[in-house]
């Protein structure tokens, strides 16, 4: 495969851990180290969600299908 970059999203958060798009491509997530989840809409780049349940930075976040909905997130 290969990456190829259409549109930037500029971040004023202290880093990111990762990235993950969801298997139907219509949304992405990160895992921030200010210790939120964010949902971001893969043709807009809009954010959908915050979600600020860790204590900690988050590590990872990924979905568990484009289903379910649920996504799973770890931290410290």
């Amino acid at each position: 495969g290969q990456v190829v970059s259409h549109k930037t999203v500029k971040v004023s958060d202290k880093g990111l851990a990762e990235v993950h798009v969801r298997e139907d491509s219509k949304i992405f997530l990160t895992a921030g180290w200010d210790h939120r989840i964010r949902v971001f809409s893969t043709k807009s780049l809009k954010l959908l969600a915050i979600l600020k349940y860790h204590t900690e930075s988050a590590f990872c976040a990924n979905f568990s299908s484009a289903e379910d909905g649920l996504i799973a997130s770890g931290s410290k």
